[in-house]
């Protein structure tokens, strides 16, 4: 509480012909509410004046932005590369996939062609490397088998038991020299044809699945769902899932001729 330091006389006449006795008792003063109003005012005025210089910059930015070609120009070359790059990733899988079905496609029909060992891997004993088979041998048509030309004596053990490994319906290799193996290549059974139109299936899901990721790292470099570039992203998904499900369509009309 501030006292007012100006008093109130309180004169005391007791006594005639006595001197004036002036006491000064100070008293409590509230606050004018003209100055507290002053200070609010005040305060009110500062905070206006720094909410209006942030409106200002964050005008002047935005101005600066719009007008700015060299930034506008960036951000369309990003969206480009990111679009370039899923298209990239995406086209691999699709790929290996249909590689993958026309193989298969190869296989149920009969038809004797190298390529139906493509996905045989072969480990190397000089340094523990995995490599296709064409990388260590040679591979040629011959009647209704395969004709596979070790180049390493010590290897065509180890490529059998990898043709045998692999699965492949009907095809069973065995040696038939120091450097060669046949891989006989007969009509698959319906059952065997079944489960490889199963195998074409499960092999088109996972080229799906692959391009889908691709996509989700497309969105995560744009910014997420929603920001520029998600239409065409989609767009360049969808395309991709649709392709594969022509491949496979293809494949299981193949597998009604044969």
């Amino acid at each position: 509480m501030r006292l007012n330091i100006n008093a109130v006389r309180i004169v005391a006449r007791t006594i005639p012909n006595t001197p004036t006795i002036v006491l000064r008792l100070p008293i409590p003063v509230s606050p004018s509410p003209i100055a507290s109003s002053s200070r609010l005012f005040s305060s009110s005025r500062a905070n206006l004046k720094k909410s209006k210089a942030t409106a200002v910059r964050k005008a002047k930015k935005a101005a600066h932005d719009s007008d700015d070609p060299e930034q506008d120009e960036s951000s369309v070359v990003n969206l480009s590369e990111v679009l370039t790059k899923a298209k990239e990733r995406m086209s691999k899988p699709i790929g290996w996939a249909r590689a993958a079905v026309l193989e298969g496609v190869d296989r149920v029909s009969g038809r004797v062609t190298p390529s139906l060992l493509d996905g045989i891997k072969v480990t190397q004993k000089s340094d523990g490397a995995t490599v296709p088979l064409n990388r260590v041998a040679s591979i040629t048509k011959r009647g209704n088998a395969l004709i596979v030309d070790v180049w390493e004596h010590d290897l065509v053990k180890d490529i059998e038991n990898a043709i045998n490994v692999a699965n492949l319906p009907g095809i069973n290799a065995s040696s038939v020299g120091e450097t060669s193996i046949k891989v006989p290549i007969a009509r698959p059974s319906n059952e065997q044809r079944t489960q490889l139109l199963k195998s074409l299936a499960a092999t088109i899901e996972t080229a799906k699945t692959q391009v889908r990721a691709a996509r989700v790292e497309a969105l995560r470099s744009i910014g997420g769902r929603g920001e520029d570039g998600t239409e065409q992203i989609q767009k360049i998904t969808d395309d991709m899932c649709a392709e594969l499900d022509g491949v496979f369509a293809g494949a299981k009309k193949e597998f009604d001729k044969a």
